[in-house]
Order: structure tokens, then sequence, then C-alpha cells
């Protein structure tokens, strides 16, 4: 995660209360004792101004004169007692409940300061939110104001603290809204700060264009002031230094460092200290890119010292931010032990109640919360810890640091929790992979230094915890509602939040060309539900104990269970975990479990990609066969040596967890050896031919789907539209056909031509253990949550039924057959996976699914699929009836039709237990 620089300052917090008689001598003798930091006194004349407000039922004058002693307490560098006053006016059991609107407003705006103080004084972004969301619920919710000041002291800062967690589209709309509203008003001022705060989550997010144009939209409102405008050259600086125009960078952070130095004491929001300090420390990380030290330390020194004057106190996360770049700095110095200690000032600074020792000691796990400094600090002592360990060869260093890195997980958790949009979840779980492989290097150390497997074990965790993270939450969720005893109502209201927030989605996805104020006013309901949303299941997971426990508890099974309830007694599992410098391969059968590593070939992606390419273009009698037969071959014995050649000797059956590029690989087309003959495509040595494969996301997601036992029967129905070649449709000549004989063979149901459509689709398929859809489908690789998959819209053309769609569905299917196009391709995430159509069926609940790679033949997917049915109808397993519908099918086609494009890109993944008994498992 590119973190958040720096945000334009709000210094103030809203509207003032109705002030309380500045001349009430309680009052003066109470702001006097917090002045004194006379707690006691404090007290006692509290008290006696609330029992007067009380005999006068005065809730205004109270709330105005907590926040009147909150702010003594606050001028004195005390945060914390200052929110505890603030807390005094808003708690409704010091006093009672507003009764009108002024009262209401009141403490909305109670609520803001207490926010605020949490916010900037003291860096605890998790309990400003919950304040700033109690505001705008009292306030804007409530009682529908929604002005310049809610906009300004509201919506800003919420936008800002959604942009450090990471949630950038709840921050963006949130930033957006607050624009508006200011343009509303002519608050130039505003809007360009606004600007200013948009470009630096659009940096946050990776996206440097949209940063740079944010701040020149910024500059180009008149009559700023110096300031604003030094705020805004600081942030336009970010882009420069993304595109590695380093020198430029600095010549403009010096240009706004002047230009705000000079209004210190001049702007109309007071201190510009905090922004200064911000533009040394980003001075200091490029000064520390290209290694100049000593100027990246004095640049530290001076962010350091400009942030000490405007917080008045170490304990914030700013403060902490600097002992981490200070602890990069040291590290990148080959200064172990001063970068770690750096990095334990940083957790120090952020972390209440944890205090530096000499033990270089970690925090506890319930002393963590969702915050990415100590993500950042915990991974850059782990890293030093490693480091140093080769100097001293201490065990011990390499313990802490193992520690560490389980540490973080804990906090990514945190934080992904506080996420409003699935695109952050997953942005979060691809920052959790980068670091597992640092993780996992770590853990076969201490296999190396001490032989104890049970390290080699742990390499295994890690690498199972950057995998499908969101998937499996999903699926363990579904389990945990039954066994949880939720009651119906609660469910109801989720599925009403899921449909709204699904539909208005959709709404966005499918009117790209709206006007920005209707644009953001649904982007704002949007977030509202999303909000909403969050909050529910926050909510239920503390009301039910036993939901949240079985959702997030999620350890992987250990050896003996992994042998006894998941592998059969002669299967072997796979598991890869690709990073960017090593490929780890864990392996597992009834006797084994070895951890193969090597380093990562740099074309591994390009070979992959290749390879796929070459098989699927062969179908296209326009190509080039002969240059695609060669390509393919030498492809394919590479990444066989390279990925499968390494490993002992395989069983049959093997169970293959992908990485990464990987999940976009069929591996029964890779060759074993290289081939007699070119190009005779029957004969090639396929693994297919001396390999049973089926896939999974995780092995911990394997254990679930397999839980259970299996009917012994199912019941089958299929859908298939009719597609004559009109609508822009490619024709499927066989695809009724299909569904009509397994229809026959299963004793199911079939839905053709108008009949599947997609209110039958949603209303019959819930009810079905084999669901088949023979259809056309279509990956969106940029937003894989909208790929789609066709259906009958009754008449004469088609609907398309999206990823978004099917997780709202609640499916009992023990196999879902996915005969169309693409529906295994979307959006490659390195550690959730591939976000497609089947990873779509498994999220609804399906326990296996039959999908395709890319665009598939009409007349190859009829024969294979009568081949599958049969064998599964005599009660072979899923994966072992599939590799023999891909055997006959070979034995009966040759030459060209025996090319793999016509057979491997149907590929089975999750449970593979037989649906009709025959075998026992």
């Amino acid at each position: 995660m590119r973190y958040l620089l720096f945000m334009a300052c709000c210094l103030a917090a809203g509207p003032q209360l109705l002030a309380f008689n500045e001349t009430n001598p309680l009052l003066a003798a109470a702001t006097q004792a917090a002045a004194s930091s006379n707690w006691d006194s404090t007290a006692i004349y509290l008290e006696q101004i609330k029992t007067q407000c009380q005999a006068e039922d005065n809730l205004s004058d109270w709330m105005a004169a907590c926040k009147k002693v909150a702010r003594a307490a606050d001028d004195m560098g005390l945060p914390f007692r200052a929110i505890e006053y603030f807390s005094l006016g808003a708690d409704p059991q010091q006093f009672r409940s507003p009764k009108d609107s002024l009262e209401w407003d009141a403490l909305g705006w109670l609520h803001v300061n207490i926010a605020f103080t949490y916010y900037q004084r003291v860096g605890q972004f998790a309990e400003a939110l919950e304040h700033y969301r109690k505001a705008k619920q009292i306030i804007v919710d409530d009682w529908g104001v929604e002005d310049y000041y809610v906009g300004r002291y509201i919506y800003k800062t919420m936008g800002n603290i959604y942009t450090r967690y990471g949630d950038y589209q709840a921050g963006e709309v949130l930033l957006k809204k607050y624009i508006a509203i200011s343009e509303s008003v002519g608050a130039n001022r505003d809007v360009a700060q606004g600007w200013c705060d948009l470009a630096a989550a659009y940096y946050a997010d990776g996206q440097f264009e949209q940063a740079q144009l944010a701040c020149e939209k910024g500059l180009q409102i008149p009559g700023l002031g110096n300031d604003t405008r030094g705020i805004l050259w600081a942030n336009l600086s970010l882009a420069l230094e993304a595109s590695e125009q380093y020198e430029a960078s600095i010549a403009l952070t010096n240009t706004a460092l002047a230009t705000l130095k000079a209004e210190q004491g001049q702007a109309s929001e007071g201190l510009l200290d905090a922004a200064i300090g911000n533009i040394h420390i980003r001075q200091g990380n490029i000064y520390l890119r290209n290694q100049d030290y000593q100027r990246a330390d004095q640049a530290f020194q001076l962010g350091f010292a400009a942030y000490q004057a405007y917080f008045e106190t170490d304990k914030n996360r700013e403060i902490s931010k600097i002992h981490n770049r200070w602890g990069a700095l040291k590290y990148e110095q080959n200064d172990w032990t001063g970068a770690i200690a750096q990095y334990q000032k940083a957790l120090a600074c952020i972390i209440p109640n944890f205090e530096l020792t000499t033990d270089e000691r970690n925090p506890t796990r319930t002393q963590l919360f969702a915050e990415n400094s100590i993500q950042e600090a915990l991974l850059g002592k782990a890293l030093a810890l490693e480091k140093r360990f080769e100097d001293t060869q201490k065990k011990s260093d390499l313990e802490l640091a193992l520690q560490s890195h389980q540490l973080i997980f804990e906090v990514e958790q945190a934080l992904r929790k506080t996420h409003n949009y699935e695109a952050s979840r997953l942005n979060s779980v691809e920052e959790t992979r980068e670091r597992c492989e640092a993780a996992i290097r770590v853990a076969l150390r201490l296999w190396e230094v001490t032989q104890n497997p049970a390290y080699q074990f742990t390499a295994f965790e890690f690498a199972e915890r950057s995998k499908s993270i969101l998937l499996l939450q999903a699926t363990s969720a579904a389990k945990a509602v039954a066994v949880a005893n939720i009651p119906a109502s609660k469910l109801k209201e989720e599925k009403a939040l899921q449909y709204r927030i699904t539909n208005l989605e959709k709404q966005l996805f499918g009117q790209p060309n709206l006007s920005d104020s209707l644009q953001l006013a649904l982007e704002n309901e949007l977030l509202e539900l999303r909000q909403a949303y969050t909050l529910w299941q926050d909510e239920l997971e503390t009301e039910y104990a036993t939901y949240y426990q079985l959702k997030y508890n999620l350890a992987l099974p250990d050896l003996a269970t992994i042998r006894s309830n998941i592998l059969r007694h002669d299967q072997a599992l796979i598991e890869y975990f690709v990073g960017n410098e090593t490929v780890y391969a864990f392996y597992i059968d009834q006797e084994q479990f070895e951890v193969i590593q090597w380093d990562r070939p740099e074309d591994l992606a390009d070979m992959v990609v290749q390879f796929r390419a070459d098989i699927e273009q062969f179908q296209f009698s326009s190509q080039d066969r002969t240059a695609l037969c060669d390509s393919y071959t030498q492809k394919a014995v590479r990444l066989h040596d390279e990925l499968l050649g390494r490993l002992p000797n395989l069983p049959t059956d093997l169970l293959i967890i992908p990485s990464g590029i990987l999940g976009f690989l069929p591996f029964e087309a890779l060759l074993t050896t290289a081939p007699a003959q070119a190009c005779a495509f029957e004969s090639y040595p396929y693994v297919l031919k001396t390999h049973c494969i089926s896939y999974s996301y995780s092995l911990t997601l394997q254990q679930l789907l397999q839980a259970g036992t299996q009917s012994g029967q199912a019941d089958y129905i299929g859908y298939a539209p009719r597609f004559d070649g009109s609508a822009g449709w490619g024709k499927l000549a066989n695809n009724t056909l299909s569904v009509d004989k397994a229809a026959a063979h299963f004793g199911g149901q079939a839905k053709i031509a108008g009949a599947a459509n997609i209110r039958a689709f949603q209303e019959t398929a819930p009810r079905y253990e084999i669901i088949q859809l023979a259809t056309h489908a279509t990956a969106n690789t940029q937003n894989a949550d909208f790929s789609c998959i066709l259906f009958s819209d009754g008449a004469n053309s088609y609907d398309t039924l999206f990823v978004k769609d099917l997780y709202l569905m609640e499916l009992e299917a023990d196999l879902v057959v996915l005969s169309a196009c693409e529906t295994a391709i979307g959006k490659l995430y390195q550690g959730e996976g591939i976000i497609s159509l089947a990873r779509a069926f498994l999220y609804a609940g399906a326990k296996s699914v039959v999908t395709t790679l890319w665009q598939i033949n009409d007349d190859a997917t009829g024969e294979l699929l009568d081949h599958f049915y049969v064998n599964l109808k005599n009660g072979e397993d899923k994966a072992t009836a599939l590799r023999a519908a891909k055997l006959s099918y070979l034995e009966e086609n040759k030459s060209l039709y025996a090319h793999p494009v016509y057979w491997a890109g149907f590929t089975p993944i999750g449970n593979m237990k037989p649906i009709y008994a025959k075998h026992q498992w």
C-alpha cells in the first residue's frame, strides 16, 4: 500500500455549541482546575454544574460546559483527558437524551469534537471514525442537515480516514461530497483542499494520473492563499516522484516548503507545522530511494521537529510513521539493531500501554488494532531481525522475526473489517500475499537451523494465509449461520441490504455516461448502504460469538487431518506459492511432507500467458498452427520441468492449489517429455495420461468444501438458451442437445430456449444438486464482479447474470458444470486468486465446479460431457470421471482434434467426492 503522505489539515471542529454562561463561577473554577491538572477538583466542579443544569433541565449548557473543560485539557496537551470530558457531555446516562433539534445538533457536534481529538491529537482512527459516524447519524441521517459544516468537519475527515485505512472508494465518495458542498457555497479554499485530499487518495491507490489531475484542478481555483497552493504543490510533486522524476519532485517540494514557511502564523487555520513536517518526510523518502542517506536523515529530523511542534506528544500516529522511515533508513545502512530500535519506537508511539524495553519484545495480540503503521513497524522489524541473524546466527532473532510476521496477520484482519468495499479488501489480501514471501522464508530458515519440522508446517500456514481469504470467509460465514442460531429476521435484513447494494452497483456499471451530479448521488447512496452493511456485520459478530469464531477462526488443518479427511489414501497435495524471488511447492502425501523451493524464473508469468495463448488460438483456422504447435510444445515441456519435474515421485491423483499466475495454467496439458513427433497430438505425453488432477483455491477452503456426507444420488437441472448466431453471440448447435441428454441420463430437468431465463435459474437452481449451464459467458478482466453468463430473456434476446448476482444466491449444489466460455477467467489477484464465475458459484455455496479456461468448442464440449456424465453415474469421483472423459475423447479424436484446446480447458475445482456411491472415499 502507498500510505497517505499528506492531506490538507483540518484544525477546527465545527460550529460552536450554545455557550454556557462564561461568567458562571463554577465553570470558571472547573476550567481553571483542568488547566492546572487538578482533576479531583475538576470532577467536583463538573458535578456541581451538572446538578445546576439538571435543576434547570438545561442539557445544552451541560454539554457546553463539558466542551469548555475538555478544551482546557486539550490546551494542556492532554488529549485523552479532553476526550474524557467531551464524552461526559455526550453520555445520556450522565444527564438525559436530547429532546429537540438544537440539543441533538449540539450532541452531534460533541461527537465531532471527540472524533477530531482521536483523529488529530491521538491518531486513533478507529475511535475517530466511530464518533464521526455517530455525528453523521445524528446531524445528517436523523435531522437532514448536510451543510458546509458537515462537509468540512465530517465528510472531509471521514474521507481521509478511509483513505488511510486503504478503503479508497469510500474515501473518494466522501471527499467528492465535501468538494460538491463547498462549491455550492462558493468556499473556494475548501474546494481546493478537497481536490488536494482527493489527490492524496488517488496517489495512495496507485492512480497517479488521477492524482495529478486532481492537484491541477485545485490549483486552477481562483483566490487561493499561498498556504493552500503550497499544499497542492506538495501533493503534485507526488506524481513526479511516481514517474521517478526525483529532482523535479524535490524542486517542487522545496517551492512548497518555502511557500508554507512564509505563511506560518498567518494562515487562517493556524499552524502549518504538520504540512511542513510531511514535506520534509517526503523529501527524506526521495533521498532514501536514491541512497543519499545523510540528506534523508536530515530531512527526517526536520519532519520530526515539525511534527513535535504540532502534536506536542510522541504518542501519535504521524510520529510513529517517522520512526518507521528512520527504521528503513537504518536498514538500508545495514544497521540492523538501529533499525529494530526505530521500529520499536514506532510501535510504542502508536500502541497504547506498549512501552519501550531492552528486550525488543513484541506487543501482545490483544494490544493490536486496525492500523497500518503497526503493520509497517512489525514488517520492518521482522526484516531487520532476519538480516541481523545472518551476522549473529542467534536463533532468537529468527524466532522474534517469525512472531512479528504472525502478528501482522492480526492487524491485517482488523483492517479488512473496516473496509466497506470489496475492492479494498482484495487490495488488502494482495498486500498480505506480498508480505508472506518474507514470512515463509523466515520459517524455513528456522527449520534449517533447528531441523524442527513444525517450522516447515508454519511456512505452509503462511502460504495458506495468503490465499483466497475472502472466499474462505464467505464460505465459513455461510456455514456459521447454520450453527449460530441467527434469527431468520436478521438474515432477511442482510439479504435486503445485499440486494440494494448489488442493484446500485449494477446501475452504476450499466450507465457509464451519467452526469457528475447523478453519479455522485448514486455513489453516495451506495456508500451509505455499504456502511450500513459493515455496521450490520459488526453488530452480528458482536451479538453472536459463535458466528464470529466460526467465521474467522480458520486454522489450517494439521497433517493428520489433511491425510485422513482431505486427501485420499493414494492422493498427493501440491500447493504452490509464487513469490517475487522464489517459488515454493508444499508437497503432502500419506507419508511425506516436503517443501521444495527454487529461484523464480524471470519469464514465468510471460511463459504461462503465452502457453495459454498458444493453446487457445490453435482452434482458429486463421492462425499459424505450425508456429503455435512448436511454441506450445516447447513451453509445455519447460513448464512441466519447472513446476512438476522438481517434485518427488508423484502418485496418479493430485490435488493442486496454484498461486497467482499459475491459476491460468491447465497442468494436464503439460508434457512430461519432448514428443517423438511434432504436432501428432494424440500421441503427445500429456500429464493427463499419467495423472488425475483437481484444483482448489486453498486447502483450508477445501476442507470446508469436503465437509458433510454425499447423498448417493442427485437431481439434475440444465439451462441452455438457444443461440442461432444473432444478437452478437455465436451459434451453439449442441448446447440444447447436451442438456436434454444429460437430463434424460440423470432423470432431471432441462430448461431450453426461452425457459432458460434468469428468473427460472434463480428460482429452481437452489433445489438441485447437479447444475449445468450450457450457454455463452464472458470474462471481465478489469471489473471481475461483472463477468457474466447469458440466459434467455424469455423472448428473442438475452439477459446477463453477473458474478455479483451469484454472490446473492444460496446454492446447495454438489456440482456445477459451466459448459460456457471463459468461466474460470477474470481479474487475477495474486492472493485471492482469479475472480471469476467459477469462484462465484463456490461463493454461492456450490461444493465443486467444472469450469472452462478459454473459448471452448461446441462439438468437443458435447462429446466430453457425455462421457463425463456416464462416468459420474457409474460412481466415479468427479476428477476421475472428467479425466476418463478426456482420455476417451483422445482415443476417439486424432490429429488436430486431439489438440489440448478441445479438452484441456475443462477444469475441476473443489470437492471431488463421487456423487453416486460406488467407491468408499
